[in-house]
């Protein structure tokens, strides 16, 4: 059986809605892959700067923030958002490349490669990745 997972943030309440109509797509269809869902802000916990600080995740402080209508500074956080992300981009790819090889193959092998090519050329840039899309499935 054919495993497919995607990945999603809680922030804003779309990415998880989009992942699980995929999911239920996909079961429709009966096809037989094993799909899973997988809240990537739980393999980012540790980077997650507002967690260690204040003790609550940067997902649902945003969540918190728009239920509240707290919106009008929302461009202002954005900025701050993208820097920390920015920030900790290194780290962010080191906890992603640690996906176990065995179950993720394609995505993980492709993220290593990429990984010590840029580290290679000391390139501070972004991992690109060229998939066959067959390789995932």
């Amino acid at each position: 059986m054919q495993r497919i997972e995607f990945c999603f943030f809680d922030a804003g309440g779309g990415h998880r809605a989009a992942a699980t109509a995929l999911q239920m797509s996909i079961q429709a269809q009966e096809r037989s892959w094993d799909v899973r869902l997988l809240n990537i802000q739980e393999l980012l916990d540790e980077l997650d700067i507002l967690k260690r600080y204040a003790g609550i995740r940067i997902e649902d402080y945003y969540n918190w923030m728009l239920r509240s209508g707290w919106t009008l500074g929302s461009v202002y956080l954005m900025k701050v958002l993208q820097f920390a992300i920015w920030s900790r981009h290194a780290a962010t790819v080191r906890v992603l490349v640690r996906v176990d090889r065995r179950s993720g193959t394609a995505l993980a092998c492709a993220l290593r490669a990429a990984q010590a090519i840029r580290t290679a050329r000391k390139d501070s840039g972004v991992v690109r990745l060229q998939l066959d899309p067959a390789e995932l499935l």
